[in-house]
């Protein structure tokens, strides 16, 4: 099952583990001081906030990305403790996160790598663009 996202929190690009998705039902912003007894059931008085609820995974180990060449993105599971609310909307990836177990300073860790599946972007990678179409 794909639950891991790449998301934008505060600016800053990270990698993240969905542990619920959930749509808030929430008073509209315009209609939150009227107060005249009208029926807030009606669609057009409420709006819809799709989130989800991610825990994090740490920063990239330094070390191993600069040996790697900044291939390898081998990380931790930080656990509740990082637990965030995300609008859907700053999730920019599904990615996955694939167990493995290196060697650092002599101890052998339980980590994640990042693997990333190109886009659509590459898609024409190579090929010329054709402006008469």
């Amino acid at each position: 099952m794909a639950h891991n996202v790449k998301v934008i929190l505060n600016g800053a690009v990270c990698i993240a583990e969905v542990q619920y998705f959930a749509r808030l039902v929430a008073r509209a912003a315009e209609n939150a001081d009227d107060n005249d007894g009208e029926d807030f059931d009606a669609l057009g008085h409420l709006q819809f906030d799709d989130i989800t609820l991610v825990t994090l995974y740490s920063h990239p180990h330094p070390h191993l990305l600069e040996q790697s060449y900044g291939v390898l993105a081998s990380c931790t599971k930080l656990g509740e403790a990082s637990l965030q609310v995300v609008k859907i909307s700053a999730i920019q990836a599904v990615v996955a996160m694939v167990p493995h177990c290196p060697v650092i300073n002599g101890v052998a860790e339980d980590r994640y790598f990042l693997v990333e599946k190109t886009g659509m972007e590459i898609a024409h990678f190579g090929s010329e663009e054709n402006d008469d179409e």
